[in-house]
């Protein structure tokens, strides 16, 4: 199989309990530096962050997953001025055999994030 990228294609993957691991090579140097490491994870989407999330079966977040997430997601738009609305879901780009649990969470998701933002 020819991946043709070097690492893991996204940007960062946040663990049931809640660790974040950084996936693209330079992705969180380049977070502070105010840009984003293409990914390789949406085909022609890939200028946008990359997060994905582990999970068993289409099961939501765990608790600290989300409160993970929205730290990570918080930090990334706040480097970077990626707004809360241009989050989205791997789905909207790319039909893909991922679990539906974490789609219908989006939209409080972006809220919260947008709130912790304004604070």
């Amino acid at each position: 199989m020819n991946r043709k990228f070097i690492d893991s294609g996204h940007n960062f993957l946040v663990t049931r309990a809640g660790q974040i691991l950084e996936g693209r090579q330079g992705s969180l140097a380049a977070i502070k530096a105010g840009v984003m490491v293409q990914s390789a994870h949406c085909p022609n989407q890939n200028h946008n962050p990359g997060i994905e999330h582990e999970h068993k079966g289409n099961e939501a977040m765990t608790d600290v997953q989300r409160q993970a997430s929205l730290f990570l997601h918080e930090l990334i738009c706040r480097e970077t001025g990626i707004k809360p609305s241009a989050i989205h879901g791997h789905k909207e780009f790319f039909p893909t055999a991922c679990p539906d649990g974490l789609e219908p969470e989006l939209g409080r998701f972006r809220q919260e994030l947008k709130r912790r933002l304004a604070a």
